[in-house]
């Protein structure tokens, strides 16, 4: 709860990171089969709010010590888990063996944030927050503590819900940009003297 209560710090890049910038707001985890069109869609979200986001599909360099430097160089790892489902481009594969935590490379993920002590924030699609009980079964028991976050929901099919839960992941993460104290203007140069205060901001003129 500490680590959620202050805005994570980003680490410092590496002298030669394997991707630019090196460092990022948040790593976008996901399964291949059953979770890209909603990870893009997150993404471009994130993106067009100002975050740098590690994405395997916008990233030059995809190899596994890619992936780990962009967990790690992360502020938080964003867990985009999906059930069991069938994959086209695979069909030979069971349906159980497609969901998030039965895949190789997301637990890998998962492994890395908890090395590198970086809070993952888990959501699943809106159509699937009554299957969230089902997924959690399936969280290896090195990874229980993911249980105790609150798993949010994300609605691609209605704009005003989808715009909440990005907000919502937002304020899990404790991401959120610290708010800019608007600048207090300076008294007027003419300003009469024995006026009080004249000439000086409304924020000042609170104080």
């Amino acid at each position: 709860a500490a680590k959620k209560a202050a805005k994570l710090a980003k680490p410092e890049p590496a002298p030669e990171p394997l991707n630019d910038p090196g460092v990022w707001d948040c790593f976008l985890s996901h399964a291949q089969a059953t979770g890209g069109d909603q990870t893009q869609t997150t993404h471009l979200r994130l993106k067009g709010k100002g975050w740098a986001v590690w994405y395997d599909n916008a990233m030059l360099d995809r190899s596994t010590a890619a992936m780990e430097e962009g967990v790690k160089n992360s502020r938080c790892v964003i867990a985009i888990v999906s059930g069991a489902c069938t994959d086209p481009k695979n069909p030979h594969v069971k349906p159980e063996e497609n969901a998030y935590c039965m895949r190789d490379f997301c637990l890998k993920e998962l492994r890395w944030a908890k090395q590198a002590d970086k809070f993952v924030q888990p959501i699943v699609a809106a159509e699937d927050k009554d299957k969230i009980s089902g997924m959690m079964q399936l969280v290896p028991a090195d990874l229980q503590h993911l249980k105790g976050v609150n798993w949010e929901h994300i609605d691609r099919k209605d704009k005003d819900y989808f715009e909440l839960g990005i907000s919502k992941i937002m304020e899990a993460a404790s991401l959120q940009p610290e708010p800019v104290p608007e600048p207090v203007p300076e008294p007027e140069p003419d300003a009469a003297e024995g006026e009080g205060r004249a000439g000086c901001g409304y924020r000042a003129c609170l104080d």
